[in-house]
């Protein structure tokens, strides 16, 4: 009977990294728009095709210059800060303060072990989550509260099938419907983009 070789931790590849990491966004982007949405009164999963829910984080990145901010210049800085994290460590510790507030020794046995890539796309990954939570959550009541009041103004034109025109504050949109609000109106309006036969 032969003994069984303890098998090797598989590498995970490059492809194994970006699919996880995809998946990923598609939760986080998922997580936005229902929160986002619901805070408006719209159950988004109803309007929502397969489509939507893969480029919906794509479409928020795209669309939204913070969150482009955000991922050109606060994820690659964490990625340096934290392939450095001794140096930036052995640094900190010539300052009064930082001794004072930290845990010298405790943080001398961390940062000496290396880092490792799981470690730091789990981090990335908790990052992103709060991130898009927090638009989400920061969005979805403010805007509700807005078409409460009725103070929005109109930012979109909308011309029917008739040729009738619409001034409408857009308040979000897939690839099937329109989610807007007409000035002075405290009604979600809800069309389809594409005419029914």
């Amino acid at each position: 009977m032969k003994a069984k070789k303890k098998g090797k931790k598989r590498q995970r590849s490059l492809q194994d990294y970006l699919s996880i990491g995809y998946l990923f966004l598609i939760v986080c982007g998922m997580v936005k728009d229902i929160i986002y949405y619901k805070c408006l009164g719209i159950n988004i999963i109803s309007y929502s095709s397969i489509i939507d829910v893969l480029l919906s984080p794509i479409a928020y990145i795209s669309e939204n210059n913070i969150v482009g901010v955000f991922l050109l210049v606060v994820l690659p800085l964490t990625y340096w800060g934290y392939w450095n994290r001794l140096k930036i460590h052995e640094f900190r510790k010539k300052r009064g303060w930082y001794s004072k507030n930290t845990d010298i020794a405790d943080l001398d046995e961390k940062y000496a072990k290396p880092g490792s890539i799981d470690e730091l796309l789990i981090f990335f990954g908790t990052m992103l989550f709060i991130f898009f939570l927090g638009t989400a959550v920061g969005e979805g009541p403010k805007k509700a509260q807005m078409v409460k009041d009725k103070v929005f103004e109109a930012n979109h034109r909308i011309v029917f099938n008739d040729n009738e025109t619409v001034m409408v504050r857009l308040l979000g949109q897939n690839s099937q419907f329109l989610f807007y609000v007409q000035p002075k109106s405290d009604k979600v309006i809800i069309v389809p983009i594409q005419a029914k036969d």
